[in-house]
């Protein structure tokens, strides 16, 4: 990928065609049913018709990924634009890979491979989705894309103080292993008389970017919600998910292990040769950088680790043996041979969504993509009881964003009332304000336990709400 000040040729617009489609085709043969994907259309576009950022949408992150995609909902209020906004990060990140690979003199084919197996592993691992992780892997690439590339001036400063405001206004948790690493790699390997102006630099251009935020959310007349949600609620999440957290630490430090050991036996190695700690060191900068950087994404482990959170560590991974082995022709012929193999698990199971059970959707909010027949059925059934009913309708249900959604029954925090997910107060506290409320509630005639769900909401329905009727999958209950 190139400059536009420098000669394009014919190679590069096809390559960058192809990176096009393949972007953009992996996000389109995403099957609708991923509920945190669902949950995009949910706040980015109940943010786009005028509700309320924490206050009528309970989010426990900073707001920066849900305001860039409520600006794409703006446009077409549609799950199929927030994938297309998918789909173009992607595409940013294998231009950032490239610039950044092209540095290290990874050869090129090399490069297209890593990209190619980062977002098929993506899409099998379930988390080819718009989510702040993405979003922030993505500036973390171009933070590190300046790094390398570029001489550490002033105005590169604040471009790297900006981003990582943006990472803080991304998810907050995550900013402090970032910032450490960014301003670690900047303050030993730069050797600048006006190192500490530059790095102040970076921390007046962060200040900045979060009092915009802090105004755009005092604006919003939400600040005691953000607050409670985005602090308060964090520890009640990773309460609910204890053991997925216990195994995510484990796990990120065992891979910190691994990338200690490798560096201390670059370092070693070239310490025989020069006899001096620091020209040892610096000998292995480059890799270095790279390994804190790799370091940094473990943050994305917390508070648990799934396809979601561990994807960009993988990338980085990657990045990471590229430039170890760069020139090791057994490189070249493993990441073929495995972009091969993951392609023809892709394409087949692409093939094999489009069966009797898989019909590209008629619903507004999901039309043209994948989706079952099943839960398209039961979608179109109850929107048809949303709409026939003559009170609100309240569906308590760890799925009732994938059925209100279609509707436009936003039901503020009842649409996603998961355990963690509304701040200190349990979500049991919730449904307990609908004994003062003339409204209708909908639960699963035959519940099934689920993580972060609390049974008990169905319980207590069950046991202080009068059974109205019983409507198949749903049974409706009232005061």
């Amino acid at each position: 990928m190139l400059n536009i000040k420098e000669k394009i040729n014919i190679k590069d617009i096809l390559l960058a065609l192809f990176y096009l489609i393949v972007c953009m085709g992996f996000n389109y043969f995403v099957v609708v049913r991923n509920l945190d994907d669902v949950n995009k259309i949910w706040s980015c576009g109940g943010m786009a018709r005028g509700l309320k950022i924490y206050k009528d949408i309970n989010i426990l992150s900073t707001p920066f990924t849900y305001i860039i995609g409520m600006m794409a909902a703006k446009i077409y209020n549609s799950l199929v634009v927030i994938r297309i906004l998918t789909g173009i990060i992607w595409l940013i990140i294998f231009y950032l890979v490239h610039k950044i690979l092209g540095k290290y003199e990874v050869k090129k084919y090399v490069i297209v491979s890593i990209n190619i197996i980062s977002i098929i592993v993506s899409y099998s691992l379930n988390s080819l989705y718009y989510n702040y992780n993405i979003v922030i892997f993505m500036m973390l690439l171009a933070i590190l894309h300046i790094i390398v590339n570029k001489p550490f001036t002033y105005l590169n400063a604040v471009k790297i103080g900006i981003i990582l405001g943006l990472i803080i206004w991304s998810k907050h948790i995550m900013a402090v292993f970032i910032i450490t690493a960014v301003v670690g790699v900047i303050f030993y390997f730069n050797d600048d008389k006006k190192l500490i102006k530059k790095l102040l630099t970076i921390a007046v251009a962060m200040v900045v970017t979060s009092l915009a935020f802090i105004g755009y959310i005092l604006y919003q007349g939400v600040w005691n919600e953000f607050r409670d949600l985005c602090f308060n609620g964090i520890g009640s999440f990773v309460g609910e998910a204890k053991d997925l957290f216990i195994g995510s630490i484990t796990l990120a430090f065992l891979l910190f292990i691994l990338i200690i050991v490798n560096i201390l036996y670059k370092v070693y190695l070239e310490y025989r040769k020069e006899n001096d700690i620091k020209k040892a060191i610096l000998a292995n900068k480059d890799i270095i950088i790279i390994i804190l950087f790799t370091f940094s994404t473990f943050a994305f482990f917390i508070p648990r680790v799934d396809g979601e959170h561990f994807i960009m560590t993988i990338i980085m991974l990657l990045i990471f043996v590229a430039i170890n082995l760069k020139d090791n022709i057994l490189l070249g012929i493993f990441n073929i041979v495995l972009v091969v193999l993951l392609t023809v698990y892709s394409v087949s199971t692409i093939y094999a969504l489009w069966n009797d059970n898989i019909v590209a959707s008629k619903i507004e909010k999901y039309k043209y993509l994948p989706i079952e027949k099943e839960q398209e059925d039961l979608i179109l059934e109850t929107k048809k009881i949303i709409e026939k009913s003559d009170k609100k309708v309240y569906i308590l249900d760890k799925c009732a964003v994938l059925f209100n959604v279609p509707s436009n029954n936003y039901t503020g925090y009842y649409d996603y009332l998961w355990e963690g997910n509304t701040g200190a107060k349990p979500p049991i506290e919730y449904v307990k304000e609908l004994k003062n409320k003339d409204v209708y509630i909908l639960i699963r005639s035959e519940y099934k336990e689920t993580n972060q769900w609390d049974e008990n909401i169905n319980k207590y329905v069950e046991n202080n709400f009068k059974k109205k009727e019983n409507l198949g999958f749903w049974t409706m209950y009232e005061n």
